[in-house]
């Protein structure tokens, strides 16, 4: 399992490479959800996928800011959707720490 450490407050966006997959035409969403309460969703990512002609397999996350995320650990996974087959990645942990430094 993989566990990400992101600081309360800043952008949370990350690039990704599903290995071997042309992604043309899947659809990949994300949710960033609390373990204590899973019916609650903290955050859903803008999915943007890459040229494939010349990235293969790779696309990006975009969860936003997270100023509003609770403390403690919080759980996410990848959904690929290929309009015939979904998968799914394993479950990354994510570490939402609070910061020293605010904004005046």
């Amino acid at each position: 399992m993989t566990t990400l450490r992101v600081l309360r407050g800043a952008t949370f966006r990350r690039d990704a490479t599903r290995r071997n997959t042309n992604l043309a035409g899947y659809t990949i969403t994300s949710q960033v959800r609390d373990p204590r309460n899973l019916a609650v969703v903290v955050a859903s990512a803008t999915v943007t996928i890459a040229d494939q002609g010349t990235n293969l397999g790779e696309f990006e996350l975009d969860f936003g800011s997270t100023e509003a995320w609770p403390i403690g650990p919080l759980w996410l996974d990848i959904r690929f959707d290929s309009g015939g087959t979904i998968d799914y990645t394993n479950r990354i942990t994510i570490e939402a720490v609070e910061t020293s430094t605010r904004p005046v």
